[in-house]
């Protein structure tokens, strides 16, 4: 749930000293049971914040964990560290998560495990990754390969957006106008128009059969718009196979398949390369990669790869068989495993398609917004033509 809880406290502690602060709940009663397990008699317990899980809250993600591997990296233990940042830290929510991780710890609980219980501060991929960085000895630098990943994905998001929130203001300012002129000023010239007792033209006349038919059915068009919405999700929601069809669908489509396939590669060479340098086998950062992935259909070709590396088979020869991977993945992988090199090319396809994927943003950005801007012209001319044409006729008929 993003909508967070946050409540005060006041409490004695199993040795009776009295305490206050704040933790993390959903209920009343869960806060009172956190508190009993935190070995404190809760008092009075009372809602303090109510706070929504942000975007904000991402970038802090990244922060912390960026100060976190820089203390480890310095030589600071881990409890020490963590206390540090709980105490610098400026949200409320975070303080409260953060302290509840340093109790468990304390109690002799694992950082990993502390992280799975709360999904959504810690996606599960983060948690596993930890879970890596502690079994190895080499937490810090798996924390700071987990920066590199989340840094990037939080710029090709950012990318994503930038490049289509152009378009998609000029599509709402078109589809506003549009459905103005048709609704109500259209109808209001209608009333001018029989005025003048002569023949509408051809395209004044459509627009005025248009614009009334949509002011009869507007309310229809709108609710069978908004249950075929609903229904296709829900559908979709419960049965697989349809979502399956629509992600294939989609990477069929002229440049938006592109961008879909050079994001997923460049995840995918992403989480081998972070495993790699982890210093995990193949397989086990294939394992990761399937559950980190959420595209189905490269889910499925992964996990088709895992079985065809467990038979002793090779990966560039999946690959070139694989239409989803390009031929640079397996001219690649081919020279990573003549020279056992496979972290050093993974690193560089990771790099590789995620400038691809910048290129074809740019590309797109190109050619969309002219276009738009077109068709933009186009239809308010079109109306503004139809609108104003009667009037033009009558000036040449009363000449």
């Amino acid at each position: 749930m993003r909508l967070q809880l946050i409540y005060r406290y006041d409490a004695l502690t199993y040795q009776g000293e009295w305490c206050t602060g704040k933790i993390l709940a959903s209920s009343n009663n869960e806060a009172f049971i956190k508190l009993t397990q935190q070995q404190k008699l809760p008092i009075k317990i009372r809602l303090f914040k109510i706070v929504l899980f942000q975007d904000a809250d991402k970038q802090y993600r990244i922060q912390l964990f960026e100060q976190l591997a820089l203390l480890l990296h310095s030589g600071l233990a881990l409890l020490p560290a963590l206390t540090l940042l709980k105490d610098e830290c400026r949200y409320s929510h975070w303080q409260c998560v953060l302290e509840d991780i340093i109790f468990n710890l304390m109690q002799g609980g694992s950082f990993s495990k502390q992280l799975t219980r709360y999904p959504l501060y810690f996606p599960i991929t983060l948690s596993r990754f930890i879970f890596i960085g502690e079994e190895s000895g080499k937490l810090d630098e798996v924390i700071t390969l987990q920066i590199i990943q989340l840094k990037k994905h939080r710029e090709i998001v950012k990318k994503i957006k930038k490049a289509f929130k152009y378009p998609t203001f000029l599509l709402t300012v078109l589809t506003l106008i549009t459905s103005i002129m048709l609704l109500y000023v259209l109808p209001e010239y209608q009333s001018l128009y029989s005025a003048f007792n002569t023949e509408l033209p051809i395209l004044t006349l459509t627009l005025i059969t248009f614009s009334q038919w949509l002011t009869d059915y507007i309310s229809m068009i709108v609710f069978i718009f908004i249950g075929l919405i609903v229904a296709y999700r829900l559908i979709r929601h419960s049965f697989s196979l349809l979502y399956f069809f629509e992600q294939t669908f989609f990477l069929h489509i002229p440049y938006l398949g592109k961008l879909l396939k050079y994001q997923q590669l460049h995840l995918i060479f992403q989480i081998i390369s972070i495993t790699q340098q982890a210093g995990l086998p193949l397989l086990q950062g294939l394992k990761i990669g399937i559950e980190q992935l959420t595209h189905p259909i490269y889910k499925q070709v992964l996990s088709q790869m895992s079985d065809h590396i467990m038979q002793g088979k090779s990966l560039s020869l999946f690959m070139k068989n694989e239409p989803l991977f390009t031929p640079i993945c397996y001219q690649f992988i081919s020279c990573a495993e003549n020279s056992g090199q496979l972290l050093y090319f993974c690193q560089q396809l990771s790099d590789w398609f995620y400038h691809q994927l910048d290129e074809q943003l740019n590309t797109i950005s190109a050619w969309l917004e002219p276009i738009l801007m077109t068709v933009v012209a186009l239809i308010i001319g079109t109306l503004i033509i139809a609108m104003y044409l009667p009037i033009l006729q009558l000036g040449d008929t009363i000449q």
